[in-house]
């Protein structure tokens, strides 16, 4: 007899169902911490708090009023509905613009932007488009990251050009700098690590300016790693170039840094991206989540250890609406809007899980459920990712269980006429369960998992 072991997919699930749009407005990664723009515009955050501590549960930034959350490696921006923007973290070679390089404990004035159409933080500098399409740059300049030309670095913001049609501004933390035209023409200066912005620097392995490096007007969205991109055309194509040491490209056929953007594979349903480091992901119009590049410490939702050479589905759930990518670390959005971090060592909490790890010790491939006050949340670690419990299909004699850590949880065994036949509990710290099944009749049984009072899902399983 053949058998197999099917998958517990989301079924029962008691409460009110949720929208998205009901909590979750916009997730920006730092390099270890996550920071939530509510769709009551109050701002959370959980991991590093860029200053001098670590926070392993979501915590409220700023309550009401707030319209936009940007982060990158050890800064983040926050501008309220009025454009008054803000900044905190590392101030080194002047990252907020501001002037100076003063510490802050806390959030410090930045001055009004109101109609702000685009801002990106890099590795000690920053970049803006204005509301009237001008381009501004500012911070650290030694790989001519300003793009004014010189590798003075800029305490205050500097206009990068005349040009008043500049539509989106991207970075790397690497230094590069990748801006879109309202045409849809990308352009590129900084940093060429990887060739990111092609193989043409002209000082060096750097453009000091503004250069167009692709003149493909059809550009829909683009997400930037450290050396590397990723990209969506207006066709729903997936896109890539930069450098690909970890296979982060998602090209499969070599590791080399890649100059010119090329597609990867033919599918055209992608809807979303994200970069990391060195390792990137993607969802599908159908709601699946895949990723590729490094997966050193967990970051593709494995436990191998390899590289993730092509696109490899994470899990099999197919209701993924947001994924974000910090250094080694992912947060992705249901379309409930359920929030679900992994990767990493978690030392700063990154996962907002409510622990910290120890760095070099274990890492977290598997999902964990981030509990923000307002927002769904299913205590449910492991489903996510395929390994939530697996049940042998069809069964005799007995009935094998393989399940994965859930606090206070149960199995409840039904009839296909709804007879409930018993229920058995499980380890917390997750394991096998063997179930006789020498009484029950041939047919149809349902199996339903609670897990603290909640119903999380159920199975169906046959008896031959």
């Amino acid at each position: 007899m053949n058998r197999i072991y099917l998958f517990l997919i989301m079924g029962l699930v008691v409460g009110p169902y949720y929208s998205i749009a009901q909590c979750v407005q916009k997730i920006s990664t730092g390099q270890a911490s996550t920071y939530l723009l509510k769709n009551d515009q109050s701002i959370w955050f959980w991991g590093s708090n860029l200053i001098d501590n670590v926070y392993p549960n979501p915590t409220i930034l700023r309550s009401g009023n707030y319209q936009n959350v940007i982060a990158r490696d050890e800064v983040v921006f926050i501008q309220d509905v009025q454009g008054n923007l803000f900044a905190k973290g590392d101030n080194n070679y002047g990252s907020f613009g501001n002037g100076n390089t003063n510490t802050y404990t806390d959030f410090v004035a930045l001055g009004n932007f109101a109609g702000l159409k685009s801002l990106t933080a890099g590795l000690y500098f920053g970049a803006m488009i204005k509301a009237d399409g001008s381009l501004w740059a500012w911070g650290r300049n030694n790989s001519y990251q300003v793009g004014d030309g010189t590798t003075t670095p800029r305490l205050s913001p500097v206009r990068v050009g005349t040009d008043t049609d500049w539509k989106a501004i991207y970075s790397t933390t690497s230094g590069s700098l990748i801006a879109q035209k309202s045409s849809g023409v990308l352009w590129g200066w900084g940093s060429n690590s990887g060739n990111v912005l092609g193989s043409f620097g002209v000082i060096g392995n750097y453009l000091t300016q503004p250069t167009m490096i692709n003149n493909s007007a059809d550009w829909s969205t683009l997400a930037c790693g450290a050396s590397h991109v990723v990209a969506i055309k207006a066709n729903h194509s997936l896109w890539s170039w930069g450098a690909n040491g970890h296979w982060q490209l998602g090209r499969g056929t070599d590791n080399f840094a890649k100059w010119l953007p090329e597609q990867i594979g033919t599918d055209t349903d992608w809807k979303a991206i994200a970069a990391g480091y060195v390792t990137s992901y993607a969802i599908k119009n159908n709601g699946s989540l895949w990723g590729f590049g490094q997966n050193d410490v967990g970051q593709m939702g494995t436990a191998t250890g390899l590289d993730v050479q092509v696109p490899t589905q994470i899990g099999t759930d197919t209701d993924w609406e947001q994924v974000h990518a910090g250094y080694d670390f992912a947060v992705a959005v249901k379309t409930n809007g359920s929030i679900y971090a992994w990767g990493g060592y978690n030392v700063a909490g990154q996962l907002g899980n409510g622990t910290l790890g120890d760095a070099g010790v274990t890492f977290y491939p598997n999902t964990f459920a981030v509990n923000v006050p307002g927002c769904p949340y299913f205590d449910n670690p492991s489903f996510a990712l395929n390994e939530f419990i697996q049940a042998e299909n069809p069964f005799t004699d007995s009935l094998h269980l393989r399940y994965a850590p859930l606090p206070q949880a149960e199995v409840w065994v039904y009839t296909n006429t709804g007879q409930r036949l018993g229920q058995y509990s499980l380890l917390p710290s997750g394991g096998t369960l063997q179930i006789p099944t020498e009484s029950w009749p041939q047919g149809l049984y349902l199996l339903q998992v609670n897990s603290q009072g909640k119903t999380l899902g159920s199975l169906k399983v046959v008896k031959e």
